[in-house]
């Protein structure tokens, strides 16, 4: 891991899982490491599809994830307009109006997808769902019965089967209002007894399967889910693309995962093998921090796992709670007085995380961030002296932290060592999204008597503040469809 060779070291992580299956260290470096796989590759594949359609699919799906429902259609319209017949772009729209309960727009644009797209199974499954909420079973039978043909799979999984062991079902309902949601109970109950009562078949076990699991029967919904593997067409699948699709909507990520590296060893610019791989190594995450979670909720790498989590989400109050539970359970855990002085310090208890960050040391005193946190702290206190110590060191263990040579250099500057300064702050300005160390190093130049190249740096920071300015008012403009 620490020389960047992530498949290697998924590699190993899963053997060490076979022999221990359970242990809840392995399982947190093993679901952290699938996190960190799933963000490079997702990182390449912005990179590959820019400027094409994909680009905002992707954006659209990951915002759908996140709930984000008008960026999500934002994205999705963006790809449309770029391209009308892009596919799987009217299918994420759909998917956004029927998490929303909007039903009749959900409806127009799933079937505005199988017009681009024919043999989206996935569609059709979802016009099933919308009739199940309207009690029309005869109709959402035979839209199943089109998926399954299509795709048994693929049909399955657009309505969350086979059932994971860490999620649940959703009915989609929760934006609904009171009435509503009674009504569509009522639709939901009467089409299961309807479909119950009619002759055998995958598209009616398929139904009963994810009825039953809506309701939260979990026995009738393994009995119809064993039902329908016997009664659907399980072809054979001979392309290496085709077959991690499948395994993917099988929940089968092992197998997925396999013949998607395959596939991008032999072409690594494969960008439809890429995006696929990226989101495998999401649900390999979430699966394995979700078996994490259920063999020892009360271990120290649940409660770590958790406050990432929430860190992760911007809920630092609940971050903290646990990252004190994991204090209390593994005291001498390296990088967990980190983790909560860096969270203090963001959230402004500086003398907090100033003892946090002090215990951090006393267990590793080369450690690199906890070094530049404590200089930057100093310096905030006006302690150049004492920070030019800490950042030094911050910049032996990592010489290629922009953000600890920005702080060293400010540190000279302070102390008027400006030629310390300049070569400290040089170091920082080729990660300076702010234009921090430009205007920083402008202010050396300055002290330094050298005018033109102090106005040459401050015209690079309004160069780069404009830039960020630009860039937010395009994804602002992308996530309102550009209207």
């Amino acid at each position: 891991m620490n020389s960047g060779r992530i498949d290697d070291a998924l590699k190993e992580l899963h053997q060490a899982s076979l022999h221990y299956p359970d242990d809840p260290e392995i399982l947190l470096r093993q679901g952290d490491t699938y996190r960190k796989a799933a963000n490079l590759q997702m990182q390449q594949v912005l990179t590959q599809s820019a400027g094409k359609p994909l680009l905002h699919q992707v954006y659209g799906d990951m915002y759908l994830d996140e709930q984000q429902w008008q960026k999500a259609e934002g994205h999705y319209d963006r790809a449309l307009k770029e391209n009308d017949h892009w596919p799987n772009a009217h299918y994420g729209l759909g998917q956004t109006y029927l998490q929303q309960h909007k039903l009749d727009a959900a409806q127009k644009e799933f079937s505005e997808e199988l017009s681009i797209n024919a043999n989206s199974a996935a569609s059709s499954s979802m016009l099933a769902k919308i009739s199940l909420l309207r009690g029309n079973p005869h109709e959402a039978t035979t839209y199943l019965a089109e998926a399954i043909a299509k795709s048994p799979a693929e049909a399955a999984s657009a309505l969350g089967l086979p059932p994971s062991s860490t999620s649940l079902i959703s009915q989609d309902t929760s934006r609904a209002d009171e009435d509503d949601k009674e009504k569509t109970q009522q639709n939901l109950s009467q089409s299961r007894s309807m479909i119950e009562a009619s002759a055998p078949s995958a598209a009616r076990s398929l139904a009963l399967a994810f009825l039953d699991g809506l309701f939260g029967d979990k026995e009738g919904a393994s009995k119809a889910w064993e039902e329908f593997q016997n009664l659907a067409p399980q072809p054979e699948q001979s392309n290496p693309y085709e077959r991690a699709r499948v395994a993917f909507d099988r929940k089968d990520f092992e197998a997925a995962e396999k013949d998607l590296t395959t596939l991008l060893q032999v072409n690594p610019s494969e960008v439809n093998a890429r995006y696929p791989l990226a989101r495998t190594y999401r649900n390999q995450s979430l699966s394995v921090m979700g078996k994490l979670l259920a063999v020892a909720p009360d271990s120290y790498p649940a409660h770590q796992l958790m406050g990432e989590t929430y860190e992760s989400a911007d809920e630092d109050e609940k971050a903290l709670a646990e990252y004190r539970q994991v204090e209390k359970l593994a005291p001498d855990l390296p990088g967990i007085h980190f983790s909560i002085g860096s969270l203090l310090l963001k959230m402004n208890h500086a003398d907090e995380a100033f003892t946090e960050l002090q215990a951090e040391l006393r267990q590793d005193p080369d450690h690199a961030g906890t070094n530049a946190e404590i200089g930057s702290i100093l310096l905030n206190r006006n302690q150049p002296d004492n920070a030019i110590a800490y950042l030094q060191k911050a910049v032996q263990a990592d010489p290629d932290s922009s953000p600890a040579h920005r702080e060293l250099g400010r540190a000279y500057y302070m102390k008027e060592q400006y030629k310390q300064a300049e070569m400290e702050l040089r170091r920082s300005l080729n990660d300076d999204p702010e234009g921090a160390s430009h205007y920083q190093l402008a202010m050396v130049y300055r002290a330094l008597g050298r005018t033109d190249a102090a106005k040459q740096m401050l015209a690079l920071v309004r160069q780069i503040k404009f830039e960020r300015y630009n860039e937010d008012e395009r994804s602002t403009a992308a996530v309102q469809g550009i209207q």
